[in-house]
């Protein structure tokens, strides 16, 4: 991807490896003129770490890389109240005027600095406040006791799994390095007027499937991952995420298809626990496809 020319502005993008295909996942928000912040998952910071300084190839003089993995956390604060649970604990301006989506900002959250970032893997507004890992816990009680009055709680990786999959996000699974931008229909996050690590291998990869994102049927079909995805009696691919929208109100999965049965509206099948469950590849997320309540 490119690298936003604006102090402020972030990135998402995908590292490729020569064969062109995914070594990592990661957002890039530029803090000042020569400064950047990288930000990866957390079972990702070794493998792209030893990439970034091992195995790229790319010349690194003049710059300094530091990670800061040991000494910084992340609190993900999500939600059509995020903000007034925010404002409530920050004497800062976090209107969305001020602090637009996809933006990084400093903020002072309950007198502790932080680097905010304005991203969202739930599919709702939500800020990441990266501070040092000493003060994380004075973070969370603040936030939390701030949040009562507006109705908030804890979530983890089973609901942000469901909660992903309803905006037909990608994961780690979908991400991986048997995969590239073209597998994960992610050819947006690629600027292909420049050069990149991996750039010509990937664009001349023909990949026999590609991501698609489907829907069960009934109510308690929920797929465990690895289950065979079948048109007709053939085999044509396996789930990689699954979880219930709760949202939608439906079972949803995500499979790796060859083109012809990853067509919008097509009936499959999923194998799951000895039996067929009737499925619909579906064209689109089906929560929020426009992305207009991030950008509130």
């Amino acid at each position: 991807n490119r690298i936003s020319a604006s102090i402020g502005g972030t990135c998402l993008t995908l590292m490729l490896n020569r064969r062109g295909t995914i070594e990592g996942e990661a957002t890039i928000a530029r803090l000042a003129d020569d400064q950047f912040y990288l930000v990866t998952g957390a079972p990702s910071e070794r493998r792209v770490w030893d990439w970034l300084t091992l195995h790229c190839g790319v010349p690194m003089d003049g710059l300094e890389l530091i990670n800061q993995t040991d000494n910084v956390g992340i609190l993900t604060l999500a939600g059509p109240r995020a903000r007034d649970v925010l404002a409530a604990c920050s004497d800062d301006d976090v209107s969305n005027a001020a602090f637009g989506w996809l933006k990084a900002r400093q903020v002072t959250v309950a007198g502790i600095a932080c680097c905010a970032l304005r991203l969202s893997f739930t599919g709702e507004l939500a800020y990441e406040l990266h501070v040092p890992n000493n003060r994380l816990g004075q973070l969370w009680d603040a936030l939390w006791s701030a949040g009562q009055a507006h109705g908030i709680g804890a979530f983890g990786s089973k609901a942000l799994d469901s909660l992903r999959l309803e905006k037909f996000y990608r994961g780690g699974h979908e991400l991986s390095n048997d995969a590239s931008h073209k597998d994960v229909d992610q050819l947006r996050f690629a600027k292909v007027d420049k050069d990149f690590v991996g750039k010509d291998a990937m664009l001349a990869r023909e990949p026999r499937s590609k991501i698609a994102l489907l829907a069960l049927d009934g109510e308690t079909t929920d797929c465990l991952i690895g289950e065979a995805v079948l048109m007709g009696d053939e085999p044509v691919g396996s789930v990689t995420s699954a979880a219930y929208g709760h949202t939608v109100g439906k079972s949803l999965a995500i499979a790796f298809l060859p083109d012809q049965a990853r067509v919008p509206g097509t009936r499959l099948e999923i194998s799951l626990f000895g039996e067929r469950v009737s499925a619909v590849v579906l064209e689109d997320a089906p929560h929020d496809p426009g992305n207009v309540r991030l950008k509130v």
